[in-house]
């Protein structure tokens, strides 16, 4: 039994008896720490971030006094309890119940709301009563940002303890609050953009506990024990902790860049895949050299930050020393350009002393190939597709171009919008009758399909169940075969679709058996009454839902435009450790402990994320700025350069089938407009010449042509030439009266 003065300081938090034996003894009762796959939160100093942080969880779980956590992005808080919530001895889920809040979050995604059934409204109860009613964990990750409205409203459930029962005015049952339950609030530092300090009627309810990011001393020992336990293929001999802090320490020294866990980890997931990695074909340049510990750290340098000369090469100079590089190579990286170059072997991008392999001919302008160079860091040695969510920032549309031509034909694509909202992407619940709902679902059957087709997965059934059996053996079957020895190709990405195309058509062959039931009673009810309407709720999956279920990889453009309310939606799957609860299933199909159960093969509540899916995202440096801190955390940004718009000094091809990279420095200077203009123009020189005399005309007037404006000026010249049968000059002289002078004031006009 502890002394009342050591169990007020527990309740208290205080941060020297939390780092005691006692507080060890009760970590150990209250978490399953054998199946624990994040050992870095227990091993080591009592005093880190890591273990204070579950300390905190464990003993607010004990008391049941509202926590809030509040640091830095991405030193850790977040994950801390969704490790918590999945690995409680009691009442454990996984992933944890939660809310990402934001200045348009209301209460009714808190507390739930009212729906309409065919016999009338239904109250669907939120994650935070459910919570609640069950005694876990309710997370509301960046809490300051709601509105004081909102946390009036969560006020009930902040006041109470488990074993009260209470009224909520919005709610018409009592809520029995159970034991175990933890309403844990996080968020930034106050003085970050877009943050409010606490109403003080709300900081008084909630136990604040500062999270700092590790002390040098403390990083360099969690950095070491991250390695071990989720890098085994990093040799410590090549990169040791010490280096890595260091780097971490100058980041932030001379760039003024605070790197959290989350960058930390970015760097050791690149480490793991690319050191030591170099491609052994004979027809690439002598000096291609293998990837260093140096050039990793380079790769976040010079593609992540905009920089003045002098703190660039500061920066490059001491990243050298830290890890021991070639200053030639790093000079060479710096400086270099990036060259897209074929060998009988394979595609490839090469910049300095790196090569990397791609699958497809690139033949793009320079800014486009340095942005492919730096994208294809993010995937692995074997894989284009990022394993890292990438955000692109730069000034024109078509920085995207990159990333789709890295990824796969069935990628999904949305243009993001100021009025953009969450059902939009992730799916929403509506009244359907059940033809219609046969007719809607037929997009979804096709999505199945197009999934199964892609992995080469052959599927004769038509029958729902049917399917569902056949996928399950095909599992059993292929897993028996790997324990044999039998490899099977892509088994994560083959495996995860398998998944996800089981997961979906569960679900779908659930909601057909609620509408026979549903019909069955329709039609006893009409033999003894007049003909009623037959209506059903279905729940539509939407593009996102799709994507992570189905592995397919999803580039949101423009993502700085809808309301932060939908970007907040969207966190758990930039996590590491992806999730999506779909909340928006108001029939609670798609999150039928039963399926999820049998699909997932273990208590996790979240949908199957395929391994194939990633995100990503493009943004301008203004977008950029609007962004909160949380979400910029959970991406790698990625700048793009400008396109030059020079005038094109010579007309010849820009890459020669033929032409090697021994000849790369007569390349130096290639014109952006030019390899433009031959791609839109399929190498149509006549054409090509007549739009540059009249450009160089334009630029003597002073009147600048933008890439966009450039783009279009060539399409609509091609089309008037090839359809209309107008001569190069009469077409490209009539494609720049419309798409650059008509939009010129009325004086301005006249005068060109």
């Amino acid at each position: 039994m502890l002394p009342n003065s050591e169990l007020i300081s527990l309740i208290q938090l205080n941060r020297d008896i939390l780092a005691s034996q006692s507080s060890e003894i009760l970590i150990q009762k209250t978490l399953d720490l054998p199946k624990s796959g994040q050992r870095f939160f227990y091993e080591g100093d009592r005093n880190t971030p890591m273990w204070q942080s579950i300390a905190a969880l464990t003993i607010s779980s004990a008391s049941g006094w509202p926590l809030f956590l509040q640091g830095e992005p991405g030193c850790g808080k977040t994950e801390a309890v969704r490790h918590f919530s999945a690995n409680r001895t009691f009442n454990a889920k996984n992933p944890v119940y939660s809310v990402s809040c934001s200045g348009e979050a209301q209460i009714e995604q808190f507390i739930g709301s009212l729906i309409f059934e065919k016999n009338g409204f239904r109250f669907v109860e939120g994650p935070l009563v459910q919570a609640a009613r069950q005694g876990c964990v309710f997370l509301a990750d960046e809490f300051i940002l709601l509105s004081p409205v909102v946390m009036i409203g969560l006020v009930p459930f902040l006041s109470a303890r488990p074993g009260d029962t209470f009224i909520h005015p919005e709610i018409k049952d009592p809520i029995a609050v159970a034991c175990g339950f933890l309403f844990v609030a996080t968020g930034n530092e106050d003085t970050e953009r877009g943050r409010v300090k606490l109403p003080q009627f709300v900081s008084s309810l909630l136990q604040r506990f500062i999270v700092s990011n590790p002390s040098a001393k403390d990083r360099e020992g969690l950095i070491e024990r991250i390695m071990k336990a989720d890098y085994p293929n990093i040799d410590i001999s090549q990169l040791q902790p010490t280096a890595l802090r260091e780097f971490v320490d100058r980041m932030k020294d001379i760039l003024h860049i605070k790197w959290s866990l989350r960058d930390v980890r970015r760097f050791l997931r690149r480490v793991n895949d690319f050191l030591g990695y170099m491609i052994n074909d004979e027809e690439l340049p002598d000096q291609i050299q293998p990837i260093s510990s140096t050039d990793i750290a380079l790769s976040f340098i010079l593609s992540g930050h905009t920089l003045d000369e002098e703190r660039k090469n500061d920066i490059i100079n001491q990243t050298v020393k830290i890890f021991g590089g070639s200053q030639r190579d790093a000079n060479n990286l710096k400086q270099g350009r990036t060259h897209f170059r074929e060998t009988f072997q394979g595609n490839y991008l090469v910049r300095g002393h790196i090569a990397m392999n791609i699958k497809k001919e690139a033949l793009f302008p320079q800014p486009t190939l340095d942005v492919l160079f730096w994208i294809r860091w993010t995937g692995t040695p074997d894989d284009q597709i990022p394993h890292e969510n990438v955000l692109l920032v730069g000034p024109t549309c078509y920085k995207a171009t990159a990333m789709e031509f890295l990824l796969p034909e069935n990628k999904n694509v949305i243009h993001m919008t100021r009025e953009m909202q969450v059902n939009e992407l992730i799916g929403s619940t509506c009244i359907s009758t059940p033809t219609r709902f046969e007719d809607s679902m037929q997009s979804l059957q096709l999505s199945i399909r197009d999934a199964l087709i892609s992995i080469g997965y052959t599927n004769k059934q038509e029958n729902g169940e049917q399917i569902v059996k056949d996928i399950q053996q095909t599992l059993k079957d292929e897993i028996i075969n790997i324990e044999r020895g039998i490899e099977v190709k892509n088994r994560e990405k083959r495996h995860g679709v398998l998944r996800g195309v089981q997961y979906l058509q569960m679900c779908l062959n659930k909601m057909r058996e609620n509408i026979k039931v549903d019909q069955d009673e329709i039609n006893e009810q009409q033999q003894s009454s007049s003909p009623g309407i037959q209506i059903t709720l279905t729940f539509n999956p939407s593009v996102v839902t799709l994507s992570a279920v189905l592995g397919i990889p999803l580039l949101l453009l423009s993502v700085h435009l809808p309301p932060a309310s939908v970007l907040e939606r969207l966190i758990s799957l930039l996590e590491d450790s992806r999730s999506l609860v779909i909340t928006e299933d108001t029939q609670q199909i798609f999150n039928d402990e039963s399926i999820l159960r049998e699909v997932n093969q273990s208590n996790s509540h979240s949908a199957p994320i395929s391994a194939g899916f990633s995100l990503a995202a493009t943004t301008t440096e203004t977008g950029r700025m609007s962004l909160s801190g949380p979400i910029l955390s959970r991406f790698t940004s990625i700048y793009t350069e400008p396109y030059r718009l020079n005038i094109i000094n010579q007309l010849r091809p820009s890459i020669k089938k033929n032409q090697r990279d021994n000849d790369v420095g007569d390349q130096a200077e290639e014109e952006d407009l030019l390899i433009i203009s031959e791609s839109i123009t399929e190498k149509n020189y006549d054409l090509i010449e007549v739009i540059n005399d009249i450009h160089r005309g334009l630029n003597e007037l002073n009147q600048k042509v933008t890439i966009t404006e450039y783009i279009r000026w060539c399409r609509t010249a091609v089309s008037l030439h090839k359809l209309q049968h107008f001569s190069p000059t009469k077409a490209a002289g009539i494609a720049a009266l419309r798409t650059i002078v008509d939009a010129l004031p009325d004086n301005d006009r006249r005068y060109k």
